[in-house]
């Protein structure tokens, strides 16, 4: 039940439609997380677009007032076919600045960046990595057998195997290089 604020992540080029993509995974994941209760953005006080990132340049009693215990700002621009985004994670309570970094992502794939950017949040906050910029191996019946998918945190599956017949039990090896699972085929 630890209160994150998470703002609109500011344009800091020209308009692109990643911005409010970023915004949402950012938060949904946040919130998936157990760790955090991302606030509603409806009750802050900024506008996100004319405040900036870094401490002294948007008034951290604006959030504290909110009762948040911390903060992400975080802002984007688009080079081609390049995302850059620089996020800035505070500790409202005390004011601190704990994390301050620059990640670049594909603009084809914005869910991704927004995975990122919310492992770094989590282990900016906890000191443990976060697990949303990896996948789960999985069964599911979507051919109408049992085979065995990859699935990120956006929902993507890509099969690793279509062999028309049972696999169950997945299990990845230690290096997170190969998956050994039961076939009836």
């Amino acid at each position: 039940d630890f209160p994150l604020a998470i703002p609109d992540l500011k344009e800091l080029g020209k308009t692109h439609e990643v911005g409010p993509i970023l915004a949402n995974v950012v938060r949904r994941d946040l919130q998936m997380s157990g760790w955090f209760k991302v606030m509603d953005s409806d009750a802050f006080l900024e506008d996100p677009q004319e405040s900036g990132l870094r401490t002294g340049e948007f008034n951290m009693d604006d959030w504290r007032t909110l009762d948040a215990a911390g903060l992400v700002k975080a802002g984007y621009e688009v080079f081609g076919k390049t995302i850059s985004a620089e996020v800035r994670v505070y500790h409202v309570t005390d004011g601190t600045m704990i994390l301050g970094d620059v990640i670049d992502g594909d603009v084809a794939d914005p869910q991704a960046l927004g995975h990122r950017l919310a492992d770094l949040v989590i282990e900016a906050f906890t000191g443990e990595k976060g697990p949303f910029s990896g996948n789960v191996v999985c069964v599911a019946d979507l051919t109408g057998n049992k085979e065995i998918y990859l699935v990120d945190f956006s929902g993507r599956a890509s099969a690793l195997t279509r062999n028309g017949h049972i696999n169950l039990s997945p299990a990845v090896n230690p290096g997170r290089s190969k998956v050994a699972y039961t076939s009836y085929k």
